[in-house]
């Protein structure tokens, strides 16, 4: 008898330890156990992966390149081809047939495209840059960006600027992923610098070293928030003047208009962004 009540008692010390354990997951209403919830955990933007191309020759300092210290163009491209019926600001716009035609004015006149971390290593002592360098930024993947732009500029060896503005709608991952295989740069934008860097480096496999200001001009926010992000430069939706090795937090970018043409694009370079192409 003995023996019967300490087993009784041992199975009635079981069952208790068993509902305890499963207490620690919750009960039902009823008082019946229910199983524990794990915590929903927020899945990271997975990276996109690089498709196994080449970088376009101006991706890095190439023979007779030398030390440069000078000011630097930073043309802006909103969108290269045709409006659509309605666009609200068409004379953004900007043909392919005159993209071409200033791409070919600039290889003319000397002028090679690279990128803007590339001008700024150059900048700072650690790099190298052709006797006219250029920059060549783009906001975002638009209109004829991959069938024209892209093209036009990897048949030149050059590469491109390209801004990705974190306020937005995600770009298509596949086709950022191609451009920074190509050697392009990425430049994330928006109204908050520390969100816009993680946006894109969340996402991309790039070093994202330059911040775009929003526009306009008065949404843009302040200099020491941009440094505190950490990026090591930024440029202004404002045109008017070549980026200076001095203000690397006011960077001017140039808009090339769809109205623009060669004669307008002709004036815009020479006039430093002040012409009536700018």
């Amino acid at each position: 008898m003995a023996v019967a009540a300490l087993l009784v008692g041992v199975a009635v010390v079981v069952v208790v330890l068993v509902l305890a354990g499963g207490k620690g997951g919750g009960n039902s209403a009823d008082g019946g156990v229910v199983t524990r919830q794990r915590r929903s955990r927020v899945e990271p933007a997975s990276r996109a992966k690089l498709p196994q191309i080449a970088k376009v020759r101006n991706a890095k300092p190439q023979p007779g390149w030398g030390p440069y210290s000078g000011p630097v163009p930073i043309l802006r491209y909103d969108v290269v081809g045709a409006p659509e019926p309605g666009e609200s600001f068409p004379e953004l716009f900007v043909p392919p047939a005159d993209f071409r035609a200033q791409l070919d004015w600039l290889e003319e006149g000397g002028y090679e495209a690279v990128g803007l971390e590339t001008v700024q290593a150059a900048w700072s002592g650690g790099g190298r840059l052709p006797a006219k360098p250029i920059v060549l930024s783009f906001d975002g993947v638009a209109g004829d960006l991959l069938k024209v732009a892209v093209p036009e500029l990897t048949r030149r060896g050059w590469p491109g600027v390209l801004v990705i503005d974190a306020d937005a709608p995600p770009p298509d991952s596949a086709a950022v992923a191609r451009l920074i295989a190509l050697g392009w740069d990425l430049e994330p934008s928006g109204h908050d610098p520390a969100a816009a860097r993680r946006f894109v480096k969340s996402r991309f496999p790039a070093a994202a070293r330059d911040f775009a200001a929003p526009s306009p001009e008065s949404s843009a926010p302040p200099t020491a928030a941009v440094k505190a992000a950490g990026f090591s430069g930024a440029t202004t939706a404002a045109g008017g003047g070549f980026a200076e090795a001095s203000e690397p937090f006011a960077m001017p970018r140039i808009t090339i208009f769809g109205l623009s043409g060669i004669t307008g694009f002709e004036e815009a370079i020479r006039s430093r962004g002040q012409g009536a192409g700018a």
